[in-house]
């Protein structure tokens, strides 16, 4: 229980998306029992409504599409791990999310990235089709 009591802690300081989504990724891995993993989404639901979410020092929409453009060729060219490049390419479409709505846009690769974020983290091979979607979106 004390694992649990840490990570829901960790859950209500953390500043950023990906830090609670690795607190609950740690609770998968330890297969904990499903009470106290059920409470620990519930917390983490309730994080995402009360704290928002930050981008990585506020970015401005051009360097945000290039940093998820990074992102996206980073997974398809496979520099570093499953959890790596997720986390990457969460961050980056985060950042670019947010972004968009600093800068009032609402195109296609802004829908993309919204998008992107609400269906959560995806494995590899569908990493590697938004990557390419993503990539042929923000052509230009």
């Amino acid at each position: 229980m004390a694992i649990v009591s840490e990570i829901v802690a960790d859950l209500l300081r953390a500043p950023r998306m990906m830090l609670r989504f690795n607190c609950l990724k740690m609770l998968y891995k330890r297969k904990l029992q499903f009470p106290a993993a059920f409470i620990v989404f519930t917390l983490q639901a309730c994080a995402l409504l009360i704290v928002p979410l930050r981008a990585d020092a506020e970015l401005l929409y051009p360097q945000a599409i290039l940093k998820a453009k990074e992102a996206a060729d980073s997974v398809l060219s496979r520099t570093g791990t499953e959890g790596c490049l997720q986390g990457k390419l969460m961050n980056a479409m985060v950042a670019l999310s947010y972004s968009c709505d600093a800068s009032g846009k609402k195109n296609n690769v802004c829908n993309f990235a919204d998008n992107f974020i609400t269906a959560g983290v995806l494995p590899l091979a569908q990493m590697d089709d938004a990557s390419q979607q993503f990539l042929k979106l923000s052509a230009f």
